[in-house]
């Protein structure tokens, strides 16, 4: 009898950690059509998979009790899980060597400069670590941005007609750090 209970406790908490990874939110699908439901977000991939879909997906429920459907960026254009807004973003690299027609991307500024943040996950030895890589856009032109290029970046490319938020960072009162208060400053500038 005891290990009757063992299996069904067990059996329990995984369907509860199956039901709690989902969150209310919504996705609009290719025909702009809102549809409401609870949905988790995935992110991963490797260097060795194929990126013509991208490495990010969506599980969708409609109810708690209804069946998973998976949504890749080729199916829905994008979604919101909480006050999270994803959008799915093409023809973008995250560095020198993975280049991704399309994938999903986390909005967290848009304006003059949209500033979105990539999901990733980076291979280590022992086990793999969350990598956020920050994607900045500007007139179409999307770029990824690391700690290396971004004064050379910003000050050259980004926000050269806003010579208040240039000196703050030639005078490193703003640093790679302050990405998004930057981009907030300059897309709140008239």
């Amino acid at each position: 009898m005891r290990k009757y209970l063992f299996l069904f406790i067990i059996v329990q908490l995984l369907i509860f950690e199956t039901k709690a990874q989902f969150k209310e939110g919504y996705y609009y699908d290719k025909d702009n059509t809102k549809i409401i439901g609870l949905l988790d977000f995935r992110y991963g991939g490797s260097i060795l998979t194929n990126k013509s879909d991208g490495d990010c997906f969506v599980m969708f429920r409609a109810t708690e009790d209804s069946k998973k459907l998976k949504l890749k960026p080729t199916d829905i254009t994008s979604f919101v899980i909480g006050t999270d807004s994803f959008t799915t973003l093409k023809n973008f690299s995250i560095n020198a060597y993975v280049t991704y027609p399309m994938d999903f991307v986390k909005v967290l500024d848009t304006g003059r400069i949209n500033l979105y943040a990539y999901y990733a996950i980076k291979p280590e030895s022992n086990y793999s670590s969350l990598v956020i890589i920050w994607l900045v856009e500007k007139n179409g032109e999307v770029e990824y941005l690391n700690r290396g290029r971004f004064k050379n970046m910003f000050i050259d490319d980004y926000i050269n007609d806003c010579p208040e938020l240039v000196e703050k960072i030639k005078n490193k009162e703003l640093k790679y750090k302050d990405i998004k208060k930057i981009v907030d400053e300059y897309n709140n500038q008239n």
